[in-house]
């Protein structure tokens, strides 16, 4: 069975977790990553003389309340104790 975490966080976000590197907590949020990747905006754009599609990513929602903190949290956690579970202490502090 796979943890929901698992569907929608990037791989390149949980190594960046791994190795205790600075992340948003808000890019933890699944209604952050659906966004992101369900509601981009492309333009057309003339770039050094090329044509090219840029994509335009739909604003990241903040964390502006306690649920929202505890669930980016607790991914955050789950992420962590995959890779370190020897850090169970030190996130309950």
């Amino acid at each position: 069975m796979t943890d929901e975490y698992d569907i929608f966080v990037p791989q390149n976000l949980k190594e960046k977790i791994w190795n205790f590197a600075y992340i948003d907590l808000s890019l933890l949020l699944k209604q952050n990553f659906v966004a992101n990747t369900n509601d981009n905006m492309n333009t057309l754009q003339v770039v050094d003389g090329k044509l090219v599609v840029q994509t335009k990513a739909k604003k990241v929602k903040s964390i502006d309340n306690i649920n929202s903190w505890t669930d980016a949290f607790l991914i955050f956690t789950q992420i962590v104790l995959d890779n370190h579970p020897n850090k169970s202490k030190e996130l309950l502090k």
